[in-house]
């Protein structure tokens, strides 16, 4: 064998190892024992051998096995291995290919401790108790620093900052190791956080109609629910109640105009956008409140006490709904089963 026919990763290549693993084009020198240790599938294959790894191969007298997964997620799972700060726990800030290399390979070859580290990244973003956790969880990344979605970090910005082919990328990952307690949240951001014509066209790369026929179906579902959640802005039995119609009609018709352009725009998803903080910003005891709303500088009254309490009660309501129904518009099981699975994976926060 050649060496100089692969690229050495000097920072995985240990003088003294005693093994060197070859993924594509790239060579790693590491130390059998301590990969061995960490994962009963290689102490199995250092032991008895595979015909998958073995090969007659030495390099400066060391044997080479050949690792048949992405060379450029064998390196980040060798150094999640073998760098004790490369991968630390959440939340931690980690790039998702790294959580997807991690996750696929350390179910793959059984390094519980990787494996259970990739999932609770994915958990601290992917896995809601409640609608209201998941609110807040986008109130709290509105306001955290926006990367590039070169360099995007898990939990350096909100869900929207991942570009649809990555999303995809890790609604496979985990459907391939059986985490069907984030893929919820997962289908909701692919087909409410992206333009249409992208989903459409990573669709049509990845080439699967189940998942074409799940995504545009859910996408359908999530679009009739935002008629659902914003009908209280046409409810006539609220406005019937209304104290203060002079007052109270303007700001619904300003609040309808609103909606309307963001469903235009694809910018609406039902479980956040509009009803994810407005409550706070025309609740009428807060009308002076410092610092003001976001509607004060066009609105000095916003909603009656009756309106207000109405329209929250049956956006509450539907929004709860929403949030219970998600799961089956994807074709996955109710959220106490997919709480189950999660307790199972990870252990209950009880």
């Amino acid at each position: 064998m050649n060496p100089l026919a692969y690229k050495r990763v000097e920072d995985l290549w240990f003088y003294d190892g005693s093994l060197i693993l070859r993924a594509g084009e790239k060579i790693f020198r590491v130390y059998k024992a301590q990969l061995a240790a960490r994962s009963t599938v290689f102490e199995t294959m250092l032991e008895l051998g595979t015909p998958d790894s073995q090969t007659d191969e030495m390099i400066d007298g060391v044997p080479v096995a050949v690792l048949h997964d992405e060379a450029d997620d064998v390196e980040v799972f060798l150094r999640a291995i073998f760098d004790s700060s490369f991968f630390m726990p959440s939340p931690a800030a980690v790039r998702l290919a790294d959580v997807m290399a991690i996750l696929r390979l350390a179910h793959k070859y059984d390094v519980d401790y990787l494996h259970r580290r990739a999932l609770e990244h994915l958990a601290f973003e992917y896995y809601y108790a409640s609608v209201d956790a998941f609110g807040k969880s986008f109130r709290e990344t509105e306001s955290k620093e926006t990367v590039e979605r070169s360099t995007h970090f898990l939990h350096a910005g909100s869900h929207d900052r991942i570009p649809v082919f990555e999303l995809l990328k890790l609604l496979t990952a985990a459907e391939e190791v059986g985490a069907i307690w984030i893929l919820p949240i997962i289908y909701y951001d692919l087909t409410m956080q992206c333009k249409l014509q992208d989903i459409l066209s990573a669709l049509e790369q990845a080439g699967n109609e189940r998942l074409t026929r799940t995504c545009l179906g859910g996408r359908s579902q999530l679009l009739l629910e935002n008629l659902r959640l914003n009908r209280f802005l046409v409810e006539e039995t609220i406005q019937s109640d209304c104290l203060q119609p002079t007052a109270c009609d303007p700001f619904r018709r300003f609040l309808c105009d609103a909606v309307f352009e963001a469903l235009l725009g694809q910018q609406l998803a039902p479980l956040d956008g509009l009803g994810n903080s407005i409550w706070d910003d025309v609740d009428p005891a807060k009308q002076s409140h410092d610092p003001p709303s976001i509607f004060a500088s066009i609105f000095s009254f916003t909603f009656c006490v009756p309106c207000f309490n109405a329209s929250r009660a049956m956006h509450t309501a539907a929004r709860e709904d929403c949030w219970n129904n998600l799961p089956r518009y994807f074709g996955l099981p109710s959220w106490p089963e997919l709480q189950a699975m999660k307790d199972a994976a990870l252990g209950s926060d009880d």
